[in-house]
């Protein structure tokens, strides 16, 4: 019963697949009470009213243009792109033809791990060659912006380099790019973009004012746990998808995909759905990624 209150979002558990407890609303009320464990961090965590905190709480994501001063840009930029560079003449990059999400390949540099045929390639930040990548992993700002959706503090040691590859959607589907929310509780992703995202590079995508825990969305969320209990395994995982024409029916919009130029941060609450954005097989999006997932029924800030 323990796993009940942890992060555990698998129906494949026996407790959080549990399906009497689950008739009665089990699901519902880990979302509940979770949420409401967020806000009392929040409230405690002292942000201020900055408009982008403000705008970032209000509609679940953030761009944020112009998020470094031009030469601090260029020097994070080269320091990646070298980075990328010494990973690909190590570890050229592969192929994949199977679908769903492979298992990390670890290597000296950091992991390769495909979504189907899609490849993320995550590199460690060395702080000896990459210093200013390095100092901006303790930058505050990432700090309030993590704070307004989780009630927690960004963890440096959280920072990758992150290449995406686009694979071939005929060849092995990309569970990524199907709108979904990542887990039960509000967590937090940011990409900060070194190379410009067009609509022909696969942007993350994301439904505004998805994160809000509605009357809609715990009516959804209660159904969809219910008619995951008997499905196979891999569709027990948590990470509930929705398709594009039933979102109109819980109150929301049409995803919006976010298209940016270099040098800008992205920032989401991924409890609101997301998707990445469809491309064309080897299209290329570059990033300094980080994320937290908060324990959901943490009470205290930090």
């Amino acid at each position: 019963m323990v796993s009940l209150f942890s992060r555990e979002k698998n129906f494949d558990d026996k407790w959080v697949g549990n399906k009497q407890l689950n008739k009665i609303g089990l699901h519902t009320f880990r979302i509940q009470l979770a949420n409401l464990c967020n806000q009392i961090r929040y409230m405690q965590s002292g942000i201020s009213n900055h408009p982008h905190c403000k705008m970032l709480r209000e509609q679940g994501f953030l761009s944020v243009h112009d998020f470094l001063e031009t030469a601090l840009f260029d020097a994070i930029k080269k320091e990646a792109e070298q980075a990328i560079l010494r990973s690909k003449l190590e570890t050229p990059i592969p192929e994949r033809k199977k679908a769903g999400f492979g298992a990390k390949h670890i290597y000296p540099w950091g992991f390769d791990r495909f979504d189907g045929s899609t490849l993320n390639r995550f590199i460690n930040i060395d702080s000896a060659l990459m210093p200013n990548i390095h100092a901006l992993s303790h930058d505050k700002r990432l700090n309030a912006y993590s704070k307004t959706i989780t009630g927690r503090a960004h963890k440096p040691s959280s920072l990758w380099i992150y290449l995406t590859v686009q694979g071939g959607e005929n060849t092995a589907e990309d569970l990524q790019k199907d709108i979904h929310r990542d887990t039960f509780f509000s967590s937090m992703k940011f990409w900060y973009f070194l190379r410009p995202v067009t609509i022909d590079d696969g942007p993350f995508t994301y439904v505004p004012y998805s994160h809000k825990l509605n009357k809609y969305r715990r009516k959804w969320e209660y159904k969809k746990a219910l008619s995951v209990l008997d499905k196979p395994c891999q569709e027990k995982d948590g990470s509930f998808r929705i398709k594009e024409d039933d979102l109109k029916d819980i109150g929301l919009t049409k995803p919006k995909s976010i298209t940016v130029p270099e040098n800008t941060l992205v920032i989401a609450d991924t409890f609101g759905f997301h998707k990445r954005g469809f491309a064309e097989k080897g299209r290329e999006r570059l990033a300094l990624y980080g994320n937290l997932r908060p324990h959901p029924f943490a009470l205290f800030s930090n």
